[in-house]
């Protein structure tokens, strides 16, 4: 996975930058083995966020809508929806 690519895909689309590489982190690590993860990006803060964030994937959506409810932003995000349908699918 190349990074720039990919946060120059979701700028051209109008997708969220950070929403979008946790999707690709999420799908590259096949929902975030810590090996991969730390192989992708060996930064120790960048993993502090990244790991715990990729183990409360499910719970994302929840917090978005709730965030969104309250101070009237999108909740329907690209990872919300990517999130919801994997749910779904189980």
């Amino acid at each position: 996975m190349k990074v720039s690519k990919e946060l120059k895909y979701a700028v051209d689309n109008g997708i969220s930058p950070v929403e979008h590489m946790l999707m690709m982190l999420d799908k590259v690590s096949k929902g975030g083995d810590a090996e991969v993860v730390a192989s992708i990006f060996g930064d120790k803060q960048v993993l502090e966020f990244i790991r715990p964030m990729l183990a409360n994937m499910d719970d994302y959506p929840h917090q978005t809508q709730h965030l969104a409810r309250r101070y009237g932003f999108r909740a329907k995000s690209p990872l919300c929806v990517a999130i919801q349908r994997r749910r779904a699918a189980r």
